[in-house]
Parts: C-alpha cells; structure tokens; sequence
C-alpha cells in the first residue's frame, strides 16, 4: 500500500474504504480499485466534449478501460485477481449505474443524474453528486455519514425503486384477487421450486400437489407467460399474471413472496469482520433490491462476476440496508 507514495491508502482514507480485521492485502486493494474505476467513471459524465459528440456509452466504457490499464499497470498483483474477460467489469460498473438511476440514458447520449439523496439512520444514500463534493464509498456507491437531518423528498424506497410492501402482503393481494380457469400442462411449463435446495434451479419440472397456490410459467424465455397456480381434485387451475409484473426477472419478488409464505425463503446470511461485513444470498432478490445491495457492495470475487450471490459491504451502510430489507420480510442470519 506504499507504492507511488500510498496512492492507494489515499484513496481509501478519501472514500472511507476500511480494511476488514481479517482481510488480506489483496483482497482491499481489489475493493479499492473497484470503486475508484466507478468514481472516476461518474466524473467522466462531466466531460467537456465537441456539442456534436455528447457523452455515450462507448465514452464511459472507454474511460474505464483506460483507469484500468492504468490502474492494472501500477499494481499487477490487483490484475491478477480480475476475470481475463475484462469488458465485463466495464459493463458491470455501467449496468450497476444505469440500473440504480446514476445515469441517464436517451439515444446516442448519457448524463449524470441529478442529486438525489434519502437519509436512512446515519447513511445518506446519494446519487448525482457535484465532482466538487466528497462521496464516501461502499463499492460503487456514494453515501454520506451524518447525524443531522437532511431536505430530501425521498425515501430510499422511492430513490431506488424498492418494494413498499412487505413480501407477504403483495404476495396474498396478487392471490385474493386471481381468476381462476382451467389448465392443461404441456412439455414445456415449468413450476416454481417451493423446497430447497436452490442451487441449481428455481423451476422444475412436476407441480406442488399440496394444494397450496404457487407459480408456473411458460413458453420461451422471450415469450414466457407466468401464472398463478393450484392443484385439487378437479386437476389444475391458473391465472395469468401480468407482463409488468413478471418481466425482466421481477417474477422474483413474487417467488420470494410465495417463499415467505411457506417459510421456505432462505434467509440472507452474513458475518462481520469489522467495518466490512461478507454477504451471501441464499436467493437472489428481486430486480431493484438486488440492484441496490449490488450497487453499495463489492463482489466477493473479482475474478467471477458478476457475483450476485457473494458481496462485501461497508459494515454501517451494511446495517441500514439489512433493516430496510427485514423490513419487507427478507430474514437474515449471522454466521
């Protein structure tokens, strides 16, 4: 960490970037390279180019291959722990920002956002932030510790899209109001896996027969229908769901919410190594959730991303984050 006069000490003492008690070397530089690829990549929505040649995509990702190499050059060791496919650290910082509203996108140009911040206990949760104000960092995103109060019209829920209502509630709203029909199942449904383990799918092949209602869907990945079913004497009837609600992967806030039902929903397990805090999904959140504990942690592995299922977190952001999570419904336990 002394190398070209503890550039990277500095860095972390600047975005507030702790090393773990029990983290090696290796393993805070990567983190620190990580979010400083992100905010020197912010700074380049700022860049001053011909009116004719706004900031595009192929701008940003340019400028992060050019801090990588950079950064790649000076601490090899640090390259060594990246994937050798190294667009796809480009495309995770851009997606990451894009996806958690960091940046805006319209045809052949984006912008930085405006600031926008939601204070939850101690944590200011920002985004837009004037290159001439300090930003403390939990992977890549940007937060404030204060005690004060803020003006701010935003909660983290409406800043970052996250679910108002808790697992359950949503679930048994989408239940109560399902219209039922009849079904015949073809070769090519699949059923929401109910029991564990998940590891290798969260769909399988044959129906829940204890008369419970779940979710089945159906069609290609392009074309896929999802419903609501359930299975009596009479065989199996469904109803469909709409296409906002399913697409994209935002079936999963209702496959946690029938998870959480049943109390099959595998809690979110973590551990402490003092100001840093080790992640680990046991199923992945729904869209925006996973977006936003993406946004504000690192991956615990730089070498497979994108490491959803993983993470390493600032402990106090951690903290905030997992009471705004228990309070939807998702449990989590300390190992």
């Amino acid at each position: 960490m002394t190398q070209y006069n503890g550039l990277l000490s500095s860095i972390a003492q600047s975005l507030s970037i702790a090393r773990g008690t029990a983290e090696d070397d290796i393993s805070w530089k990567c983190r620190i390279v990580y979010s400083v690829l992100g905010n020197l990549a912010l700074a380049s929505l700022w860049d001053i180019q011909d009116e004719h040649e706004p900031i595009s995509v192929t701008h940003f990702k340019h400028r992060i291959e050019q801090l990588t190499k950079a950064y790649f050059s000076m601490y090899p060791e640090v390259k060594a722990h990246f994937l050798p496919e190294i667009e796809k650290l480009y495309d995770e910082i851009y997606e990451s920002y894009l996806n958690t509203g960091y940046i805006y996108h319209s045809p052949k140009k984006i912008a930085p956002a405006a600031l926008t911040q939601a204070k939850q206990g101690n944590i200011i949760f920002q985004r837009g932030v004037p290159l001439n104000q300090r930003v403390f960092m939990s992977g890549l995103g940007l937060y404030q510790v204060s005690k004060e109060q803020i003006k701010s019209n935003h909660s983290v829920q409406s800043m970052f899209l996250l679910s108002e209502n808790s697992l359950i509630d949503n679930w048994n709203d989408i239940v109560s109001n399902a219209q039922w029909t009849s079904f015949r199942a073809s070769n090519d449904v699949e059923y929401l896996r109910t029991e564990p383990p998940f590891y290798w799918s969260y769909w399988v092949r044959d129906p829940d027969l204890n008369g419970t209602v779940s979710m089945l869907r159906i069609g290609s990945y392009e074309s896929q229908l999802y419903y609501l079913y359930k299975v009596d004497e009479e065989g199996i009837s469904v109803s469909q769901l709409p296409n906002w609600m399913v697409k994209n992967y935002r079936y999963r806030t209702l496959a946690s919410g029938c998870l959480c039902a049943s109390a099959t929903l595998p809690a979110i397990q973590y551990s402490i190594d003092g100001k840093i805090v080790y992640i680990k999904l046991g199923y992945l959140l729904p869209p925006a959730e996973l977006n936003f504990l993406k946004l504000y942690s690192w991956p615990a592995s730089f070498y497979n991303l994108p490491s959803d299922f993983s993470r390493i977190m600032d402990t106090k952001v951690f903290l905030e984050i997992k009471e705004n999570l228990e309070r939807i419904g998702y449990q989590f336990i300390e190992e």
